[in-house]
């Protein structure tokens, strides 16, 4: 019983709101309210068992507070027992939200805890468009919905939202319109799941207003893990995107791959992102997982692998960086000879004719790369206190202007923190300081 009512929820994205989050999030929402009628209109256009409702109500009602609550659930039975529980203190409607004919900018509040699931696991309509992307997150389209339910002046938008839509792709355009017509008055994050899902979730009040004050997304989780200030002056000259051509692999590499993967022979090393450290591979050193097998040191049967795939392999066979996709800083290492095949899902960079790898793996192995990480992808790693890194975040990265020869010496040397100091040097910021500090500790621990 309680599996299945666990993979119904899981379908749908329902995951309820624990009460302690319903307290934090309302009180939030409600701090300094500002009404111009007698009467303060709310909708949760997501309100599952009218939790969130029930609490608004309940609160503006113990200070004198007329309210017009509406609500609206997909659900029959949960819209018809919410219905019952509210008593007639809201409206409740049963149906989609994101289908139903709302009259925009109206409402004075909206709160929500909206679905988190894909929109490919939801019937009707609006499984099939979404803004942005088509795979847009339905977090996200709730989150759009409620920016237009809200009154144009000081209307407030109150919302619990998966961490990773702080910096994801499909996000991002929500993002830009609420930046457009909001300033931030509240956020919350927690480093532990707070539902039964296991989804790692953010929070925040925003409010529409004629004068928006830019918003530091990601700094809602950077700020409560007490990451460092990004130095405000940097002497950069270009970006790494302009220094090298940076792909990742995909699935079908993945399933190309799988089957000609062995620990023996002489084909070339298989690498994965957990035999990444800094400045170091470990293939042959710590075993490795790969295609759900375990292997001491894996190698790339090239004759086993199809032509497509083979030529594939053969073509990341050159002088390269690999770059770790799921660390706490990033963790790259140098490839000057080609040795190596990239596995899923390590990304690759492949420097252009006048750069060296060992240039670009000393400029990753630092403080501030991590740091500008951090600030373009926190929220997107497999757990709360990790980067996944990408592709288009490698290459916005900036590259400094100063000499990185001492930088790369370091580096070869095997001195970590001596690369971090000496890339900042050449990026002009104090080589100690609270940067440093912090990106020294949470470096993985050498292995001898």
């Amino acid at each position: 019983m309680v599996r299945r009512a666990t993979d119904a929820r899981s379908s749908t994205g329902a995951w309820y709101t624990p009460d302690h989050l319903v307290d934090l999030l309302v009180a939030a929402s409600l701090d300094g309210i500002r009404a111009p009628a007698p009467t303060i209109r709310v909708i949760d256009p997501a309100c599952g068992d009218g939790r969130l409702l029930s609490a608004v109500i309940s609160t503006l009602k113990a200070q004198g507070v007329e309210v017009e609550a509406v609500g609206c659930e997909i659900d029959p039975t949960t819209a018809r027992a919410t219905r019952s529980q509210l008593d007639g203190s809201a409206t409740i409607i049963e149906g989609d939200a994101l289908e139903y004919p709302w009259e925009r900018s109206s409402f004075d509040l909206v709160i929500a805890n909206p679905p988190f699931s894909s929109p490919l696991s939801r019937r009707g309509p609006s499984a099939v468009t979404a803004p942005g992307s088509p795979y847009a997150d339905l977090a996200t389209r709730f989150w759009d919905l409620a920016l237009s339910l809200a009154k144009t002046d000081g209307g407030r938008v109150a919302l619990i939202l998966p961490q990773s839509i702080l910096s994801s792709r499909d996000a991002e355009h929500v993002r830009r319109n609420t930046e457009a017509v909001c300033r931030l008055l509240w956020s919350w994050w927690s480093e532990t799941p707070v539902f039964d899902a296991q989804v790692t979730v953010c929070a925040m009040v925003l409010e529409r207003s004629g004068n928006p004050v830019p918003i530091d997304w990601t700094g809602i989780v950077t700020d409560r893990l007490g990451l460092p200030a990004v130095p405000e002056v940097l002497s950069v000259d270009g970006s790494i995107g302009q220094r090298a051509r940076i792909r990742a692999n995909f699935r079908d590499e993945y399933y190309g791959l799988a089957g000609s993967v062995v620990d023996s022979g002489s084909g070339p090393p298989l690498v994965t992102s957990g035999l990444i450290d800094p400045g170091v591979c470990l293939w042959g050193r710590r075993p490795t997982r790969f295609a759900k097998q375990r292997f001491e040191a894996p190698r790339v049967d090239m004759d086993v692998l199809s032509d497509r795939f083979r030529r594939w392999a053969e073509s990341t066979l050159i002088p390269k960086v690999l770059v770790a996709t799921q660390t706490r800083v990033l963790e790259a290492v140098s490839d000057p000879d080609g040795s190596w095949v990239p596995a899923v899902p390590v990304v690759r960079l492949e420097p252009h004719a006048e750069v060296r790898p060992a240039e670009i793996a000393a400029v990753l192995t630092s403080p501030i790369a991590s740091r500008l990480m951090w600030a373009q992808a926190a929220g997107t790693g497999l757990s709360p206190k990790s980067l996944r890194v990408g592709v288009r975040g490698l290459a916005d990265l900036p590259w400094p202007a100063g000499n990185l020869d001492d930088a790369v010496s370091a580096l070869a040397l095997g001195d970590i923190n001596a690369c971090g100091r000496l890339v900042h040097r050449a990026f002009g910021i104090a080589e100690d300081g609270p940067l440093s500090t912090w990106w020294e500790r949470q470096l993985p621990r050498r292995e001898e």
